[in-house]
């Protein structure tokens, strides 16, 4: 890649060989299964910065578990940051409370949820008891605390950015957010563009990536947040590896019409900033 690049959307953990609507897949060739795959991923990509996160599997004690290789890499990978799994879950409250106060470690930087695993709960506060909003408000209530950003995964499902508008309303003040994948597929991007944009106009801090998303969402994010004073520094890169690759979601970004300028920011000094990174060295 001819740019300096902060990944700021990678996977550690084995996703593996399992039953997905009703029937056995192993979708993956090249896993991240620990700190030794993750540094060759670094290593061949000549990424200059990355922000890791577990791998996320409908058995959350499992996701939990993928915390400690998060620490892992970052303690042996140096142009690695990462993120700490954490959920609402009212069977997850002691896990989420330990993974917390568990992290010492400063290149930690984030929390990772995603709605996905929430089964009778989503982004809506209205499918929320009183121990589910107990929860979340301790993850947000730590975040601040921290300074860190959360990455929420937004698609299909619980993670419906119709969903994620009824959360930001409650919500939005609270935290950083990264919402990753902007929706991810075509009719969620439909949906996503239109309220990250009055998201931000609401003061809310919020970021999204291009990962995953057809072309014509990065393209129609970039022209809408181009439109507003600084908007294009809400827009962060990623690859989510191992689950995409670097050249086809880099080119999303080196073929928009936008100055290189503004292409060194979304490549790599954007995510600088929203994850309290040292600048580019």
């Amino acid at each position: 890649m001819k740019r300096r690049i902060f990944d700021a959307h990678i996977h550690v953990g084995e996703w593996g060989c399992r039953r997905y609507a009703e029937r056995m897949i192993r979708p993956l060739n090249v896993e991240h299964r620990d700190y030794r795959d993750c540094g060759k991923y670094v290593e061949k990509s000549g990424i200059e910065y990355g922000l890791v996160v577990p791998t996320h599997l409908e058995d959350e004690e499992r996701n939990f578990a993928y915390n400690a290789l998060v620490r892992d890499c970052v303690e042996k990978i140096p142009a690695l940051y990462g993120g700490y799994w954490v959920s609402p879950l009212p069977e997850c409250g002691d896990l989420t409370k330990r993974a917390i106060e568990s992290i010492r470690h400063p290149k930690i930087r984030a929390f990772k949820m995603s709605p996905g695993e929430w089964k009778t709960y989503s982004l809506d506060p209205d499918t929320w008891d009183a121990e589910f909003t107990g929860n979340l408000e301790y993850i947000l209530d730590a975040s601040e605390q921290k300074g860190f950003a959360i990455q929420i995964h937004t698609g299909s499902g619980n993670s419906d950015p119709c969903k994620l508008d009824s959360f930001m309303n409650a919500y939005g003040k609270r935290g950083r957010y990264h919402l990753v994948h902007m929706g991810e597929a075509t009719g969620g991007i439909l949906k996503f563009v239109p309220r990250f944009i009055e998201w931000i106009e609401a003061g809310y801090d919020v970021y999204t990536d291009q990962v995953m998303a057809p072309s014509f969402g990065i393209r129609w994010i970039a022209r809408e947040l181009g439109r507003i004073d600084g908007g294009l520094e809400r827009l962060l890169f990623g690859t989510d590896s191992p689950w995409s690759d670097l050249e086809s979601e880099y080119w999303k970004v080196e073929t928009l019409n936008v100055s290189d300028e503004v292409k060194g920011k979304i490549l790599l000094k954007n995510a600088c900033r929203v994850y309290g990174v040292p600048g580019p060295k």
